[in-house]
């Protein structure tokens, strides 16, 4: 009865007593594992949203495009349709295929200003082209990281990515977002930057 009595008292005092230091330790770390696991889970999610919104974007520019190419004849940097995806002929110095959407020269947020803007390869917007515009085809919108989106009609595809292919592949028309590291052709014109990180849609 004694004995009963004493382990009774130890398991009072025991209660009492709370957790120990390694028990607290344990939990402490278990929270810490735990939080850290849905830290990474929740910025996993936010990245594939970041990039489905982009994808979002693309898309009703794409749709712009093909608006703008309805009422003027001409797509992005007053150039023919046929001669923006086969490429640029120009390759005069300082000019650049590399358009950012929201610039006038685009067409497709602001209205353009009658102007050439490649002259061999007759990309120009005329006062013509001026009076059938009926725009703004999309409004003024900025990727998750604060960047403006471009349209490239020769974009090589993950050139300047460390694990790039090897061989040449053919320059493809892509609407664009520089991604996370925020580089684009766009702003990274005179040398081309195409990484690992951009988000594209090839137009067709």
């Amino acid at each position: 009865m004694e004995k009963t009595w004493l382990w009774a008292k130890n398991m009072t005092k025991c209660k009492k007593r709370g957790l120990t230091l390694i028990e607290l330790l344990v939990v402490i770390s278990i929270i810490s594992l735990l939080s850290s696991i849905v830290f990474a889970a929740l910025n996993s999610a936010r990245e594939k949203a970041k990039v489905a919104k982009v994808m979002g974007d693309l898309r009703s520019a794409r749709t712009a495009i093909a608006l703008l190419e309805f009422d003027t004849g001409k797509w992005p940097a007053g150039c023919p349709p046929a001669l923006q995806l086969n490429g640029w002929l120009s390759g005069v110095a300082g000019m650049t295929n590399e358009v950012s959407l929201s610039s006038e020269d685009a067409g497709i947020v602001k209205k353009p200003i009658a102007k050439v803007i490649d002259d061999p390869a007759n990309c120009r917007w005329t006062n013509t082209d001026i009076l059938k515009w009926k725009g703004p085809y999309m409004p003024a919108v900025l990727d998750p990281w604060g960047k403006e989106y471009y349209v490239d009609n020769d974009y090589h595809l993950r050139a300047n990515c460390p694990l790039g292919t090897e061989t040449y592949v053919p320059p493809i028309m892509v609407l664009a977002s520089g991604g996370p590291n925020k580089e684009n052709g766009a702003s990274y014109f005179a040398r081309g930057h195409y990484d690992c990180d951009d988000i594209y849609l090839e137009i067709r």
